[in-house]
């Protein structure tokens, strides 16, 4: 669990069945919450790699991101990928920060085959870029029509 207080973040630590807060100091007093989507092209762990270390690849490159910044990540996923968990996959790319992944809800006419991102950054960033790339970029013209 992460807490914001007078520009520190705080996170909840849990180590042999004892909880305690232990400070993450970040020199910002600013987050930046960046988004991010990719289609897979088969549910092999081998492509949930790929597109997962894709897409945050473009992420850091395009934003500048620096890996220590990094809070957090939220994945979501659709109910047919069941090969890998892409948390896993940005664990392995080498972020070592709090990760989740959820299935995403199911809707009339919801694309499949997809993954989502949700990056917590501590750090102001000027014009955020958010990344759909390998198919995604249908999820949101309005975004990826500007780069």
């Amino acid at each position: 669990m992460l807490y914001l207080c007078n520009y520190f973040l705080f996170m909840h630590v849990y180590t042999n069945n004892f909880e305690r807060i232990q400070p993450v100091i970040f020199h910002s007093k600013k987050i930046t919450v960046l988004r991010g989507a990719v289609f897979i092209k088969e549910n092999l762990p081998e492509e949930i790699d790929r597109v997962t270390q894709l897409m945050l690849k473009r992420l850091k490159q395009e934003n500048k991101l620096h890996i220590k910044h990094v809070i957090a990540m939220v994945f979501s996923v659709t109910n047919d990928i069941t090969a890998k968990n892409p948390a896993t996959s940005a664990r392995e790319a080498g972020f070592d920060v709090p990760l989740f992944c959820v299935q995403e809800a199911q809707f009339e006419n919801s694309p499949k085959a997809c993954i989502r991102l949700m990056l917590w950054y501590a750090g102001s960033i000027k014009h955020p870029y958010h990344v759909y790339c390998e198919g995604a970029e249908i999820l949101r013209p309005d975004i990826t029509s500007k780069y």
